[in-house]
């Protein structure tokens, strides 16, 4: 159990030489979108400013620093289809699972970096309480050499995740979020078979909850050594009304002499008496007694870490993962009505290091009084009834048609439809109702049209009393526009970064901090030529070009993960398009010479055309056909932007052309 109200947080810290962040692939419960963001994601994309939410210099630069860090990274949380997806961007993705009479309630995070990965797996859900403030178990593992995990129980956990992907209503094979999704797992799975297994002592199974698996049968693939005589359970949960899972447990202790065996469970005592053990299973005989768990720190801190410690004198497992220890969590109800799971088994002597940490993990104090306390009401009741959006609303996704958006509502017919039903903004814009629907002849699909200011992350439903929300994923996320800060820069100022090798949250700090302090002076010129005052002048700017084209280059010739990749790197603030755009904007706005905007986008080109794209391809080139399409459009992007500039001299546009058709060869199968 981690102690330091940090420490699991710094398990999104890239390790040392891991490269830049390819992914994350994570699957909670419980889910804030707000905290994923701003400490999850942040750490794992190593985000140097993080928005407080304040709507400061600070908080917009850290805004603009997330979103360009997500568009060369492609991450999917699946969470249960009862949370919230609420989120700054549509630059990532959130997936709401609908488990048939059950919950999603595994908590797995799969972190891939160009040179590292690693798999969280535990009992802590991407919130602020999982990570911050509650009593939490979670394994790490880095994949490589010495894994802790094999590779069976990698795969079996790339599987599981695999299997999640079915629970989302409406998400079509072709779609843009399962494609995103699927390729992480692709990742993941090449990341596996590069890995081997620890050599140490630690026996490892995977245990899932699903409708073909319950976590306690896996005991006996890491268990060696005599039958079991102990089992200590450690559970915020547990069915009031119901021995089954205290009486399977107890038929695991087969050990002998049985007047040793010891069936108990662990638990935390607040001073209000409070524990999260209900006395109507501990009046029911099964278990020789309820124990405090010893205090890590004076916090009093809630407990949400689930455990099962089973051991006799040469040999100590433990079960840990997202399991609390209800029928339903342990998977003892029939396979219909199951929780969706991620546990592991960890085996080990008693007598070897591994063993000992395996025991250490669960310390009994002193025995309790159950006569004497009462259950903890929490908020947080996993486990209670809970109704989320019915399977009827599938899958909602923005996307452009014809040069503008739209947000697509996908229905099953053939599910089942409450009477009546609601749809609606966040701003409580009403988009569809079940009147309409069904006026409209029940259609499959219905197209929302929106501009691309009022893009949303979330639209709220209602039907028949409840109400939730429906998450919204975007098909093509380099479409989506730059954030109007970072839109508001001018091309000089965008050369100016590459040429000081600046990042661009960088340049939007220094021009909302020049604003701010009314230093800066965007005015346009009303003579532009008064830009080449003189020889020295111009040969400045020449120069500075130069750093600046020199720096694109560098940064475009590094090798791409996916053509994804690639493609958000030509289109980026610092990359050939969005500079380009921002040059021809200029020119028609008048604060840059047509014939400088045009001459620079033909230097852009050559640019393009210098680098070694075959070095920048390789990593996906043998899987992806026409791997070199991304640039060949990107030179045709530039050529169409030089050649829309007016007022140009003929011989600087007849350069231009030749630049532009000299690039186009160049990077030419």
């Amino acid at each position: 159990m981690k102690q330091k109200t940090d420490a699991l947080l710094d398990l999104w810290q890239p390790p040392l030489h891991a490269g830049d962040p390819v992914g994350v692939l994570a699957t909670t419960f419980s889910f804030e979108p707000d905290f994923f963001e701003a400490n999850c994601l942040a750490r794992f994309l190593s985000v140097e400013t993080v928005s407080e939410g304040a709507k400061s210099i600070t908080d917009l630069v850290g805004e603009i620093e997330l979103q360009q860090a997500l568009r060369t990274t492609d991450v999917t949380v699946l969470a249960d289809r009862s949370q919230a997806a609420d989120r700054t961007t549509l630059q990532w993705d959130a997936l709401h699972c609908l488990v048939p009479a059950g919950l999603l309630h595994s908590k797995i995070s799969i972190l891939l970096w160009q040179n590292a990965a690693r798999v969280l797996i535990g009992s802590a859900n991407l919130t602020q309480a999982g990570y911050r403030s509650n009593i939490e178990i979670v394994v790490s593992a880095d994949l490589g050499p010495d894994c802790l995990l094999p590779r069976n129980v990698l795969d079996q956990i790339a599987n599981e995740v695999a299997s999640y992907l079915d629970l989302v209503p409406g998400l079509a094979p072709d779609s843009g979020a399962r494609e995103r999704a699927e390729r992480l797992l692709g990742q993941f799975r090449e990341r596996i078979a590069d890995s081997s297994a620890s050599a140490g002592k630690v026996l490892v199974s995977a245990a899932p909850t699903n409708p073909s698996a319950q976590p306690l049968e896996q005991l006996n693939d890491v268990w060696k050594h005599g039958r079991p005589l102990i089992a200590t359970h450690l559970s915020p949960f547990w069915d009031s009304g119901d021995p089954r899972v205290l009486e399977t447990v107890g038929s695991l202790l087969t050990g002998r002499p049985a007047s040793e065996r010891e069936h108990i469970v662990l638990t935390t005592i607040n001073q209000q008496a409070e524990v999260y053990f209900p006395a109507e299973l501990n009046n029911l005989g099964l278990i020789d007694g309820v124990y405090e768990l010893p205090t890590i720190d004076e916090d009093g801190r809630p407990l949400h870490a689930k455990c099962l410690q089973v051991s006799n004198a040469d040999w100590v497992a433990v079960l840990v993962g997202s399991s609390n220890h209800t029928v339903p969590g342990l998977g003892l109800s029939p396979a219909s009505r199951r929780h969706r799971e991620m546990n592991i088994w960890l085996g080990a002597p008693r007598s070897s290091k591994e063993g000992a940490a395996l025991e250490a993990l669960l310390r009994c104090g002193n025995q309790l009084d159950m006569e004497i306390t009462t259950l903890v009401d929490t908020e947080d009741d996993e486990e209670a009834d809970i109704t989320p959006l019915p399977a009827f609303f599938g899958y909602c996704e923005a996307r452009t048609v014809d040069d503008h958006w739209i947000l697509r509502f996908g229905f099953d017919p053939d599910a089942k439809q409450p009477a009546e039903w609601w749809v609606r903004s966040t701003a409580g814009q009403s988009i569809v109702t079940s009147h309409d629907w069904r006026a409209a002849g029940a259609p499959a699909t219905v197209d929302w049209t929106l501009s691309v200011d009022d893009l949303m992350t979330q639209v709220v439903v209602e039907w028949d009393g409840h109400e939730g929300v429906w998450p919204v994923v975007v098909d093509d996320p380099l479409v989506l526009p730059p954030p109007p800060t970072l839109a508001s820069l001018r091309a000089h100022q965008l050369l100016a970064a590459l040429a000081d090798r600046k990042s661009i949250s960088q340049a939007v700090r220094e021009q909302l901090e020049s604003e701010a302090v009314k230093t800066a002076d965007l005015t346009p010129v009303d003579d532009p030529h008064k830009r080449f005052e003189s020889d020295q002048y111009l040969l400045r700017r020449v120069r500075a070009l130069g750093r600046s084209l020199t720096q694109m280059e560098r940064l475009l010739s590094r090798p791409a993960a996916t053509v994804d990749v690639l493609r958000a790197r030509l289109a980026a603030p610092l990359g050939p398009l969005f500079i380009a755009d921002r040059l021809a904007r200029d020119a028609h706005d008048g604060t840059v010479p047509s014939t400088e905007a045009a001459f620079t986008i033909a230097e852009v080109a050559l640019s393009v055309g210098r680098v070694d794209w075959a070095i920048v391809v390789e990593p996906f080139a043998d899987d992806t056909p026409n791997a070199m399409d991304p640039v060949a459009d990107t030179i045709a992007q530039l050529t169409a932007l030089s050649t829309s500039l007016t007022d140009v001299p003929e011989q600087m546009a007849a350069y231009c052309a030749r630049a532009c058709a000299h690039a186009r060869n160049e990077v030419a199968p």
